[in-house]
């Protein structure tokens, strides 16, 4: 079997559907750093408000418990990214 023969037999396609699998790939990481960004920023962006706000009556202050459940939403949305960033 050739060098081709077998990159068709893998999946692997043509020189064309290589380039094409790899700008694809090249996309998704680009997208995929654009979320991170974005989370990150809003992350911080929380954590500055959280910082400013004034001391909070436990439990009954429904802006800051708001912003703690968002910084945590943000929190485990980096999470996932990272983790798929490591599995693939």
């Amino acid at each position: 079997m050739s060098g081709s023969e077998r990159g068709l037999a893998a999946g692997g396609g043509s020189a064309t559907g290589t380039a094409q699998a790899g700008r694809e790939h090249a996309e998704f990481a680009a997208e995929r750093e654009a979320r991170r960004s974005q989370l990150q920023a809003e992350k911080a962006r929380i954590q500055g408000e959280i910082s400013r706000y004034p001391t909070p009556i436990a439990g009954c202050d429904e802006q800051f418990n708001y912003l703690l459940e968002r910084y945590s939403q943000v929190r485990r949305a980096l999470a996932r990214l990272m983790e798929a960033e490591q599995a693939g």
